[in-house]
């Protein structure tokens, strides 16, 4: 008896209730990053600003959104931290409550994606936090397993081996779609999450642009699946979550970013990959019924749920101050205004056999305090034929009414002890869980 033909989804949000809209619509920060400093050097202006949550243009038009990082050149790890402190209490405390999770970082080439996603150093992004945030309560019951891809001229590649072989997106009717034949790597720390974390980095597709000296040349997805056992009002409960954090690869124009080449055709799959991503977002707010077309692009098939489906779903919209940046700038800023509109419909995933677990031991009790009550009461009524010695063994009366009792009891108890049984068996240890389209995990060490 597997876990995925046993799971249910038991819904917790209601879109009826005005208090939790807020979550079940994509939530919308925008970063304005500082001044570059070969901007700063030609007298470049700036063309946008923060103000409280709205982002307000040099032409006085306004845009609201649920939080704005303004530019704060001056201490770039306390922005980080502002970042973090923002971002956090959507991501693990959420996803150890088994709600799906994701991030995705949008903007154009060179806007600071990569860098809010995972930093450096000195400064760290979203990524590193989260894998020490995730181990920082020291939790018992908590299995956690993750993997690094990236998306290349739509080609979905395995970031944790050298292989260029392609993988390919399957669907599984509980989970959705994910990447057949990724490789999969259970983490017991936080450390061996970062370990992930810094190889799939080395892995990266990055080249030097005109207009970014470290582009990013293709959408990196970090998928963390987390699964948690506790006990709640008696009940042992598990619930699972999957976590996307998602960079996703600049937009840019040929021209300015003086793109030839392999470099062009690389621009060429990721504005395509974008626009498909904006088409979705459309479809998705029209509420007209009208197709959306998901398999559209590599991008937007996999991250489906992320859109529109099972998840919590955050989106960092990160820009440039600069005048010369002004037209990018003017359309990140819309596209994340529409974003706000997408709805989403997360729920809390929860094993049900985990309830019926309890019951079933519940039941098993019953029973054995039964059978002990029909034992009893079938030595008042046994018949000792003469001729037979008091020594002999007792035979029981066959027109006895509860021995038709006794026997359905005996069923019903090896039924539900076999049930237990079962159940036990699919939830030992991590290393019998693997998520869909995975027939093992891998150890850190194996990499």
């Amino acid at each position: 008896m597997t876990e995925r033909g046993l799971q249910r989804t038991a819904s917790y949000a209601s879109t009826d209730d005005e208090s939790n809209a807020s979550e079940d619509r994509v939530r919308v920060c925008v970063r304005i990053r500082p001044l570059a400093p070969k901007e700063a050097a030609r007298g470049a202006t700036i063309s946008c600003r923060a103000d409280g949550s709205e982002v307000v243009l040099d032409e006085g038009k306004r845009y609201a959104y649920d939080c704005v990082f303004g530019d704060k050149s001056c201490d770039e790890a306390q922005a980080q931290d502002d970042v973090w402190r923002e971002l956090a209490p959507t991501l693990a405390p959420a996803a150890k409550e088994g709600y799906n999770v994701s991030l995705l970082a949008y903007g154009q080439t060179g806007s600071g994606k990569s860098h809010t996603m995972f930093g450096r150093k000195s400064c760290r992004g979203v990524v590193p936090r989260f894998c020490e945030a995730l181990f920082e309560d020291g939790e018992e019951g908590l299995s956690v397993a993750a993997s690094m891809l990236e998306i290349y001229n739509e080609k979905l590649r395995d970031l944790l081996v050298t292989s260029s072989e392609s993988l390919r997106i399957r669907e599984d009717p509980q989970t959705g779609p994910y990447a057949a034949g990724a490789t999969v790597v259970k983490c017991a720390s936080a450390q061996d999450l970062l370990r992930l974390v810094r190889l799939g980095a080395r892995n990266r597709t990055i080249a030097s642009t005109r207009m970014n000296e470290t582009s990013s040349r293709a959408h990196t997805v970090f998928t963390v699946r987390l699964v948690r056992d506790s006990v709640e009002d008696g009940y042992s409960l598990r619930r699972s979550a999957c976590v996307h954090l998602v960079d996703l690869a600049g937009s840019e124009r040929q021209k300015r970013a003086g793109s030839t080449g392999t470099r062009l055709k690389e621009a060429g799959h990721i504005n395509r990959s974008l626009s498909t991503l904006s088409a979705v977002v459309n479809a998705l707010t029209k509420k007209d019924g009208r197709h959306v077309p998901y398999r559209d692009s590599t991008l937007t098939h996999l991250l489906r749920d992320s859109l529109g489906g099972n998840a919590r779903t955050t989106m960092v919209a990160t820009v440039s101050p600069s005048i010369d940046d002004g037209n990018e700038t003017h359309s990140t800023l819309r596209y994340a205004e529409r974003c706000k509109k997408v709805a989403c419909r997360p729920v809390i995933n929860e094993t049900e056999l985990s309830k019926r677990d309890s019951i079933i031991r519940k039941m098993a009790e019953e029973i054995r305090l039964l059978r002990e009550e029909l034992a009893a009461e079938r030595e008042k009524k046994t018949v000792r034929p003469q001729g037979f010695s008091s020594s002999s063994e007792p035979l029981e009366d066959d027109s006895s009414p509860g021995k038709a009792l006794t026997m359905a009891r005996q069923r019903m108890e090896q039924d539900a002890l076999q049930r237990i049984t079962d159940y036990e068996s699919s939830m030992s240890t991590l290393s019998e869980w693997a998520p869909a389209g995975c027939d093992s995990l891998t150890t850190v060490d194996q990499l």
